[in-house]
């Protein structure tokens, strides 16, 4: 084989490769486009669904920031509620003391009503008792320094001198009378002098004070009611540094009423007797 041939020989064999590698290198072109294809359609499906992911994602966030937006204002709604609630309880326990206390002064005048409305007052003090009530001028009152005795002697004086009406507390009393008080009994028809009151009065009521004449005594003072030979009734026992003691008692269906005028000083000693003033001593219909 000559030059010519053998050169000719290359170039066929050249070609043939050529085609070869050109054949791959098709094949292997479609095999990439096919691959790219199919690589792409993937990522394209998967990007998709991150893309509806993010969506729900975005939405639920959306929904939770709206559920925490109405949580927030529930509750700093509340939180001005408890505000207002803790303002209005510290203006509570207040009223709430106060309304306790008001209802033990109810309790106390529903008490008082009933005493007043029974007459059942014996026992009790003016703090106890605001026995004023029953001077109320609607009232029908007759004065016992103005009855005449079924028995004994009526023996108040009428206070005319500034020390027989003035007390121990310079308290003026000068439409008042006065007596003097020492150790006595009923049977003293000069210092318990009986009136007949003929089941006409409801309450006797009254008042009585230690005299400024008498400051410097000691020893006590005191009235004694009887019906009959029965204790009904008994003031308190009053002294030189006693306040004005009023008093009131039931006198309903009492036929007569025996008053003592007694004390714990000595009947003996005229000087040493206490001298007790009467503001007022009254019988109500």
């Amino acid at each position: 084989m000559n030059r010519a041939e053998k050169l000719e020989h290359i170039k066929g064999k050249y070609a043939v490769i050529v085609a070869i590698i050109s054949f791959a290198g098709l094949i292997i072109s479609s095999i990439i486009s096919i691959f790219s294809i199919d690589l792409n359609k993937t990522l394209t499906q998967e990007n998709t669904k991150l893309l509806i992911k993010n969506n729900d994602w975005e939405i639920a966030y959306n929904e939770l920031h709206e559920d925490f937006d109405e949580l927030n204002n529930k509750n700093n709604s509340l939180s001005r509620e408890v505000t207002t609630l803790k303002n209005s309880m510290e203006q509570y326990f207040p009223l709430e003391t106060e309304n306790e206390s008001l209802k033990e002064e109810i309790s106390e005048l529903k008490k008082e009503i009933q005493l007043l409305a029974t007459g059942d007052t014996q026992g009790y003090t003016k703090e106890d008792l605001d026995f004023k009530s029953f001077s109320n001028d609607n009232l029908k009152k007759v004065s016992i320094f103005d009855l005449d005795t079924f028995k004994g002697n009526n023996s108040w004086c009428k206070a005319t001198h500034k020390y027989q009406y003035t007390d121990t507390y310079d308290n003026e009393y000068p439409n008042a009378y006065f007596d003097s008080h020492y150790a006595t009994t009923k049977e003293d028809d000069y210092k318990a002098p009986t009136y007949l009151l003929d089941k006409k009065y409801v309450i006797c009521e009254g008042q009585i004070t230690w005299s400024k004449e008498s400051k410097n005594l000691d020893g006590s003072a005191w009235i004694e009611f009887y019906s009959d030979d029965n204790l009904i009734y008994t003031t308190e026992p009053i002294t030189a540094d006693s306040r004005v003691l009023t008093f009131s008692f039931s006198v309903e269906g009492i036929e007569k009423l025996t008053i003592v005028k007694t004390g714990s000083r000595n009947e003996n000693i005229v000087y040493d007797r206490a001298y007790i003033i009467y503001p007022y001593l009254n019988l109500v219909e």
